[in-house]
């Protein structure tokens, strides 16, 4: 599984065309932005017009925008109730959250959500200054036995060193930073990665 973020900032044209050139090797694109709820409303729905699937794009925290989309991938905060709420009242959601140890992992799985995004595993420019997730820490949260994604500073140097037992792993800068054959060679990667654990 990949899932893509996409880099907070304002969402243009050439994200677009970047997102649906590659939209092959996305399994889910969790939507981040600063922008308006009605300026996001109005790029996602273009983008679903130009033939990105609906079921792959993940709303980030908003409900009421979602809702307007009639999208049920909602992904949220560390810790946000509102995760344990909207997956209560919408069994059917995929509802997801951001963790990044071991107490809000074992809350997630409390809460039944369907997987967590953990991390940063590596060193990463959208972490810098803070230190990665260390074995022991990366050990006790796979150890609960609760769906996780990896996240940070994921590139071909650093994907083998990925534990098996993530479900998948996400990008934020090096899906729109590196070339779509870049992209490419390291999905591969992992999905050979993957079939050594089976």
């Amino acid at each position: 599984m990949l899932i893509v973020v996409t880099p907070y900032k304002p969402l243009d044209r050439q994200l677009m065309e970047t997102i649906l050139e590659r939209q092959t090797l996305i399994d889910y694109l969790l939507i981040r932005t600063p922008i308006s709820q009605d300026e996001q409303y109005q790029w996602i729905k273009a983008l679903i017009e130009a033939g990105f699937s609906k079921g792959k794009v993940m709303i980030h925290t908003d409900v009421a925008l979602a809702e307007r989309l009639n999208i049920r991938n909602i992904h949220f905060r560390e810790g946000d109730v509102h995760a344990e709420k909207t997956k209560r009242m919408n069994p059917s959601y995929h509802v997801t959250m951001s963790v990044h140890d071991e107490e809000h992992v074992r809350l997630a799985h409390k809460w039944q959500l369907d997987f967590g995004i953990y991390g940063h595993l590596f060193p990463s420019n959208s972490k810098k200054g803070k230190a990665p997730r260390t074995d022991a820490e990366i050990t006790k949260a796979l150890d609960i036995g609760f769906p996780l994604v990896a996240i940070g500073g994921i590139n071909m140097n650093t994907i083998h060193q990925v534990p098996q037992a993530f479900i998948g792993f996400a990008c934020i800068e090096a899906f729109f930073s590196k070339t779509k054959q870049d992209m490419h060679n390291l999905h591969e990667k992992w999905v050979i990665h993957k079939e050594r654990s089976g």
